[in-house]
């Protein structure tokens, strides 16, 4: 019997076609859809924009305006979607801006009977977006009858059925991402003592996932156990689980007393491994322990690899000057190639620096909506500059109102 397809299979093959990486957002979007589906539309508005933003760069289409309106326009001139696309395209677009507007004419009940019956209409278009898309580039038709999802814990079921049955590193990880994206996504709700208790557990039960799927795919050459110690495990598991088991060990999630593991996982995973993501953190505990030259080099190597998080440490050496003279166009160079590897710490620093007009020329605004950006990802310095921003401008706004003169 053939396995059912449903829109959460659509997306992932979506993916691996256009090389994109929409899978995460579209889950998330679903989760949301009951609760709050005004952010599930801001989801699906924001895949659209990646979706037009991916057909645009493999052709090497430049857009003249960065309205989405007119960026679909603009596709469908050069040819690049049909008529039944960019008619698709616009009516999702239209359902993604209503929720903007709807609280402001009708009441709030009907207000949120709307905003997700259009979350629901937006859904709907956004699959048949990406069937069409397989459709006309891949000649992929596989996806023409497939079902929605009811909740996100279908697919998670499936996984976890998959895992038991198959005993595969790969469906554990898969089920490590999807706890760790519950976990996330609790995040988005009212902190309390409960949803915090809850999000850890999940977390735990991810990196018991993670670790199941980088005990399986060691290398049994090498007399690796189920009991064999992590340190030997990571040196020819995955390391895809292995950098995510790693990063919820340094966020205390499990081994929190075991803190020389930590250490001696990052450098196996950034020595012997070759990773760039962690060549960049380890760089950064090398960089905070002023071993600034042992920085720099692992930086590099994780550079090279177009590790993201690399070229903020290489911004942050040159831009401080540590162990060597400062050379703020080197900095500014590596931050900029950071931004365009999407690394959000990178653009909450360009942000902070378009800002104040330090190193590029000044643009308040546009700063501000990079250092929004990088807040909406949760990175945690991105809450620190804007409010030091608030502040200055809050503060300027009295000194104005009083009629001071500043000293």
């Amino acid at each position: 019997m053939s396995k059912l397809l449903t829109d959460l299979d659509l997306i992932t093959a979506f993916d691996r076609c256009m090389g994109t990486t929409l899978h995460d957002q579209y889950y998330q979007a679903l989760s949301m859809m009951r609760v709050t589906p005004s952010y599930t539309l801001i989801d699906f508005r924001k895949i659209l924009e990646s979706i037009c933003l991916s057909l645009a760069t493999k052709t090497q289409l430049p857009f003249s305006n960065n309205k989405l309106r007119n960026q679909i326009t603009e596709l469908h001139k050069a040819q690049l979607i049909d008529s039944v696309l960019s008619n698709i395209f616009y009516r999702l677009n239209d359902l993604c801006n209503s929720g903007r507007h709807i609280r402001n004419t009708v009441s709030d009940n009907n207000a949120a009977t709307n905003l997700e019956i259009n979350a629901k209409h937006a859904r709907n278009h956004l699959v048949d977006a990406m069937k069409h898309l397989l459709s006309i580039y891949f000649k992929d038709s596989s996806f023409n009858n497939i079902v929605l999802v009811n909740n996100p814990s279908q697919e998670r079921k499936q996984l976890l059925y998959q895992a038991l049955e198959h005993n595969k590193p790969l469906d554990y990880f898969k089920v490590g991402q999807l706890y760790q994206n519950m976990a996330y996504d609790m995040q988005a709700s009212i902190a309390d003592i409960s949803t915090q208790v809850i999000e850890d557990s999940y977390l735990k039960i991810a990196a018991q996932h993670y670790e199941l799927a980088c005990r399986l795919s060691a290398d049994k050459t090498q007399s690796i156990g189920k009991l064999a110690p992590l340190v030997k495990v990571a040196q020819t598991c995955d390391k895809k689980p292995l950098m995510e088991l790693i990063l919820l060990i340094i966020q205390g999630v499990v081994y929190s007393d075991e803190p020389e593991l930590e250490t001696e996982l990052l450098c196996i995973a950034a020595k012997n491994r070759n990773d760039p993501h962690a060549q960049a953190i380890l760089g950064f505990d090398l960089y905070n322990n002023k071993k600034y030259s042992q920085a720099e080099t692992l930086w590099k190597k994780s550079a090279k690899q177009n590790g993201p998080l690399a070229f903020k440490g290489l911004f942050w050496f040159y831009y401080k000057g540590e162990a060597k003279t400062k050379d703020h166009k080197k900095a500014l160079a590596y931050l900029k190639q950071g931004v365009a590897l999407d690394c959000i710490q990178c653009q909450a620093e360009l942000g902070y620096l378009m800002c104040k007009g330090e190193l590029v020329e000044a643009d308040y605004y546009e700063g501000r909506r990079l250092i929004k950006q990088a807040m909406d990802q949760g990175y945690i310095d991105a809450f620190s500059y804007f409010a030091q921003l608030e502040l200055s401008r809050v503060w300027n706004e009295s000194i104005v109102e009083l009629g001071l003169v500043r000293p």
